[in-house]
């Protein structure tokens, strides 16, 4: 089976990206709550978009043997390019080529790491949530429209802890994420 996957440009660019967006996103610790936040600026959003969309190529990659959820839900990614360009009830970008090709790296290191997410969806925050809960623990990981990639954790009612990803780095925030499901 033939699947799409970045190329080596794309993981470099990508890289190189999330290197500048690091550099002009502005960290904060809440006194109150404990919980890490990053904003940036609309223009740095803008540009980074620009540069990962125009950026992005793929190639075929074999893989000999899909597990029937990791399919499914790459299956459902494709249906997100069919989406209205801009949701009416929420005024959000669908996911992007950028979030696309994220979410897709992200699945294929969930599949890796046999952690099945318990959902797969379109972000109102324009890209891509996958997002994991079991029982009361609550966790996500979501590819943005612009590059940026950001997890949380939370439980119950308890303060949610959130941190930005960079690209090369998502393996160890999903082992973050399992260890924490399944503490």
């Amino acid at each position: 089976m033939l699947l799409a996957a970045p190329t080596t440009t794309d993981r470099r660019i990508t890289n190189d990206l999330n290197e500048s967006v690091d550099a002009s996103t502005r960290r904060s610790q809440t006194s109150r709550s404990g919980v890490w936040w990053a904003s940036t600026s609309s223009e740095s959003r803008r540009a980074a978009n620009d540069q990962t969309t125009a950026a992005t190529t793929y190639m075929a990659t074999e893989i000999d043997e899909v597990t029937p959820w990791l399919f499914d839900e790459l299956k459902k990614l494709e249906t997100f390019k069919s989406m209205p360009q801009v949701w009416e009830s929420t005024g959000a970008a669908r996911p992007n080529q950028t979030a696309l090709v994220a979410t897709n790296r992200i699945l294929f290191q969930l599949s890796n790491l046999d952690l099945r997410p318990t959902h797969v969806d379109p972000s109102t925050d324009e890209g891509v949530c996958i997002s994991f809960r079991r029982g009361a623990r609550y966790a996500d990981i979501e590819c943005f429209n612009n590059g940026l990639i950001f997890a949380v954790i939370s439980e119950d009612d308890d303060e949610s802890t959130v941190w930005v990803v960079p690209a090369h780095a998502t393996m160890s925030a999903l082992s973050d994420i399992r260890s924490f499901i399944y503490e």
